[in-house]
């Protein structure tokens, strides 16, 4: 998943965020405006999960990702960038992947600071793709994408974006062919009420966004915005579903696991995770 959350500050509100999560299947989820002020952070939430998240403005922007707490010792590290960005290294069925939880300047903002947010990322993403690491990237892109258009390559951007692009879409389009992304949840042929992400002036728009590594597309099985999660409702979740490939066979990403990693990975600094 991911989700902005316009608040996950108090004890009571991540609560609730795990309360709903229960209802469904999940290992991950990556989370926007958490408005929390640490700026990094490694919780242990309620039901065993972990929450490893990079604030540092009250009232205001942090990024955050949950992990199952079936993944939590199968974390390899963690890296709180800034109140906007933040990553987490994690080793599942045998694929190392690299989960990035990213929250991009609203329109209010020039594009300077939008390029180098990209320019952020795309550090994060080839330092992990030197790891040999797969990437998914997820957030609050504050951007339209809309429709395909005839020059848009198909492994990139799907036939069903929503809304009219504007320029901060058509940056993450030419971001996600240079990086080697493709938008999943523009990829499946969905009604409106499935892709619609956040609403302006009663118009519905989709500027969340779950990116993946365009290698990992044939493990993609669904993609789709909904209401999982209720907490933040200016915003609804995006979801998608993949199956993982492994030697031997295949198994969900969200499906348990009955045999749990042995190997973890613990912080240098312990008392940033007390």
């Amino acid at each position: 998943y991911t989700k902005n959350l316009q608040s996950a500050q108090s004890p009571e509100r991540l609560e609730e965020l795990m309360e709903e999560l229960k209802g469904t299947s999940w290992d991950a989820l990556m989370a926007t405006e958490t408005w929390r002020i640490d700026k990094e952070e490694w919780l242990k939430l309620p039901g065993g999960h972990r929450f490893l998240g990079s604030g540092g403005m009250k009232n205001s922007r942090g990024v955050a990702i949950v992990l199952h707490k079936r993944w939590a010792g199968a974390v390899k590290g963690h890296g709180a960038v800034n109140e906007r960005l933040a990553w987490v290294d994690v080793n599942m069925h045998g694929r190392k992947l690299r989960l990035v939880a990213a929250y991009f300047p609203h329109a209010g903002y020039g594009e300077v600071d939008v390029e180098n947010m990209y320019a952020e990322i795309g550090k994060i993403c080839r330092g992990a793709r030197r790891d040999g690491r797969k990437v998914f990237l997820g957030g609050d892109f504050n951007a339209v994408v809309g429709q395909a258009e005839l020059e848009d390559p198909s492994d990139v951007l799907g036939k069903f974006g929503l809304g009219e692009r504007n320029s901060r879409g058509k940056t993450l389009i030419r971001w996600a062919i240079e990086e080697g992304f493709v938008l999943a949840n523009t990829t499946y042929k969905k009604r409106e009420e499935k892709r619609w992400t956040h609403t302006r002036n009663g118009r519905r728009r989709q500027i969340d966004f779950i990116c993946i590594d365009k290698k990992c597309r044939r493990w993609l099985t669904d993609a789709e915005a909904n209401d999982d999660i209720g907490v933040g409702n200016d915003h609804r979740a995006v979801k998608i579903e993949f199956t993982i490939e492994r030697r031997a066979g295949h198994r969900k990403w969200y499906a348990s696991s009955k045999k749990r990693p042995t190997v973890g990975w613990k912080p240098q600094d312990p008392k940033v995770y007390a």
